[in-house]
């Protein structure tokens, strides 16, 4: 497979990704913030606040996904045809970046996954509990998130670190 695929199926990886984010907001988190804001349960009233930070963060990534992907492709595209060694280091070193920081944010969110659950068997109130829940439930969905991405990261890195050492 040649460059322009790979960034091709890398993009449209991300393109889905967007999809699939901005999909879970409208048929997951959304009615269930708004079930939250109805109720007179406290424990969900305690995990309203971390469900709304997750649902931004997602509408938010998952729109800039689908907003630039296509076009980054397309620009990367356009400066392989104009100079094939340089934007395969210049990628390599996007995306060893990246691979960098996806590590780092992995384990950032597994010690808060972590954190949360200790802080939800050690609060006594159903306020703090639902907060403490709703903190292990967006840690773990931005840790599926950034392993997801990591995991297709992985794929093009690979043969990134392949072309520019055949070229």
């Amino acid at each position: 497979m040649d460059f322009i695929q790979q960034s091709n199926n890398w993009a449209k990886g991300d393109i889905a990704q967007g999809q699939i984010m901005i999909g879970f907001v409208m048929f997951f988190l959304f009615p269930v913030i708004i079930l939250s804001i109805r109720s007179h349960n406290v424990l969900l009233k305690g995990m309203l606040i971390p469900l709304s930070l997750l649902l931004v963060l997602n509408l938010a990534y998952g729109g800039y996904l689908l907003l630039t992907r296509a076009k980054n492709v397309q620009e990367t595209q356009r400066l392989y045809d104009k100079n094939a060694q340089q934007t395969l280091e210049k990628e390599f070193h996007d995306k060893e970046k990246d691979d960098k920081s996806y590590l780092v944010f992995t384990r950032i969110w597994a010690s808060f996954v972590i954190i949360s659950v200790v802080l939800y068997f050690l609060s006594g109130k159903d306020y703090l509990k639902g907060l403490s829940l709703g903190f292990i439930l967006m840690f773990f969905g931005l840790l599926v998130v950034d392993t997801h991405f990591h995991s297709r990261l992985k794929v093009y890195y690979s043969f990134l670190q392949k072309a520019t050492l055949d070229n």
